[in-house]
């Protein structure tokens, strides 16, 4: 495949006035009609959902009868569909959600790490903390999935593995999320050991539509559970990642009618409601870059006319950002490359 072919320059990180990065992509804006509104690069372009796929992957949670069963909460929901920071807010609702359904830590078959965030991580080294599944970004996703197999009563122990009725399950959903067929779907492994699926730009962003209307699956129950997760996520944008997250800033700057998600490797979504229409954007930068990936989203935004009101300082500095010396110094700037591409839509 010439992958090259369907991608375009995006995100360029200028040194002075040369510019030394450049980062290719793709990016799609659609309406709840499933109509392209905008688009940069080929918005048909395939590659991994990866954790932007996390609210939908949560959806068996509540099709289970799992969030009823244990009653869990909002804000424990919300975990659930994180890539959260391992902060001790985190820890607590984690240890929560394992205490309702009566497993231990030890039960998640995430990997035993530290926080993905380098702050948090170099704080819990200075402490002297051991490595804990509690710690991995993705263990909200794994116990509400040893919690959707409790309550469907599936055995737990293989719970990763492909052929599992769980992730035959969690295909299911993702290929009516993705309007994709299930034998379409690319399956690889992701970063903490759950199969991944793949998707469009185009069809993530018509996901994140849904995800932000609750609507539009044509399957009444999906939709119902799709609110349900939407509610509980932008009711508790800190757990989604953390102190200074950008899934949490974005989040909270946009509810009640917004919300966004990063996955690895360069993808981010978002659904948001303005002027009474829905929207929904995805982006995927091609070399994985999360400096671009981070700068091009919330600069895609800005342009469309979502960040026009007073911007907290974090979202200043992004918008904004400047390539920085080992002195700290700004040095450059990181460029929308497809600038006139993206008009306002407000």
């Amino acid at each position: 495949m010439a992958y090259s072919n369907s991608l375009q320059e995006m995100v360029h990180v200028f040194r002075g006035d040369l510019p030394e990065r450049i980062h290719l992509g793709s990016a799609c804006l659609v309406d709840s009609e499933g109509a392209v509104i905008q688009s940069v690069g080929d918005y048909n372009y395939i590659t991994y959902s990866r954790s932007t796929s996390k609210p939908f992957q949560a959806l068996e949670v509540i099709l289970s009868g799992s969030l009823d069963r244990f009653n869990f909460t909002q804000e424990e929901l919300a975990l659930m569909c994180s890539s959260h920071f391992g902060e001790e807010q985190h820890v607590m609702v984690l240890e929560s959600i394992l205490c309702k359904i009566g497993i231990t830590e030890q039960a998640l078959q995430c990997p035993q790490t530290y926080s993905r965030n380098t702050a948090v991580r170099t704080e819990q080294l200075k402490k002297g903390l051991p490595p804990r599944k509690a710690y991995s970004d993705c263990s909200g996703k794994h116990a509400g999935m040893i919690a959707s197999c409790i309550a469907n009563g599936w055995d737990y122990s293989e719970y990763l593995d492909r052929n599992h009725p769980l992730q035959k399950r969690t295909a299911e959903l993702l290929s009516v999320m993705y309007e994709t067929p299930v034998n379409k779907l690319c399956v690889g492994v992701d970063g903490c050991g759950v199969p991944v699926f793949s998707s469009s730009v185009k069809n993530m962003a018509q996901a994140y539509c849904h995800l932000v209307t609750g609507s539009g699956t044509w399957n009444q129950q999906i939709d119902d559970a799709l609110c349900v997760i939407r509610d509980a996520m932008m009711a508790y944008p800190d757990m989604l990642a953390g102190t200074g997250g950008l899934c949490s800033i974005l989040t909270k700057y946009l509810a009640p009618e917004g919300l966004a998600k990063v996955g690895a490797d360069g993808v981010y979504c978002s659904g948001f409601i303005v002027n009474g229409r829905a929207y929904g954007l995805a982006l995927k930068i091609a070399d994985g870059n999360y400096d671009a990936s981070k700068f091009a989203v919330c600069a895609i935004l800005e342009k469309l006319g979502l960040l026009s009101k007073t911007m907290p300082h974090e979202l200043i500095a992004i918008v904004k950002r400047k390539l920085l010396n080992e002195h700290k110094s700004p040095v450059g700037d990181f460029v929308l490359a497809c600038d006139n591409q993206i008009q306002s839509i407000t």
